[in-house]
């Protein structure tokens, strides 16, 4: 079994969904995937929690959103959904300025897949998707897929 995850923008178009539903659908039923990581900010990681709650009711998978901060549940979103999340041991030890970035290596580091959203390609998570094809991570482009 393997394990995901994503990097890319914060901005992510809803008439997209449908296609990454279609990859997560291809991943689960012909790559084996079972386990996901996902981010806790923008859209892109909103689409995918959603589309991954709704899948984990017809297939065996679990995902966990990996937040980059212990939530101030008065500050956050009143819809937010805190059923999966994940703190990452040693993130407590992280300067909340290098936060993000050290999450999205843990789960880079913690993956065998990544996909990627980068409509517009700069950014630290752009920089650590080409880091990470270099370890030899599978990379899927979501633009290619698309």
């Amino acid at each position: 079994m393997y394990t995901c995850t994503f990097l890319g923008n914060e901005a992510f178009p809803k008439t997209l969904e449908q296609q990454l539903r279609s990859l997560l659908e291809y991943l689960i039923e012909k790559e084996r995937v079972d386990t996901f990581y996902i981010g806790n900010q923008g859209a892109f990681n909103k689409s995918l929690q959603w589309i991954l709650k709704d899948l984990s009711i017809c297939y065996p998978i679990f995902f966990w959103v990996v937040f980059s901060y212990l939530p101030f549940l008065d500050r956050e979103e009143p819809n937010q959904d805190y059923t999966n999340v994940y703190l990452p041991n040693g993130l407590e030890k992280i300067h909340p300025k290098r936060a993000i970035t050290w999450r999205n290596r843990w789960m880079v580091t913690e993956s065998d897949i990544i996909i990627t959203y980068f409509p517009n390609p700069k950014g630290k998570a752009y920089h650590l998707a080409s880091s990470a094809k270099k370890q030899g991570k599978i990379i899927i482009d979501l633009t290619q897929w698309i």
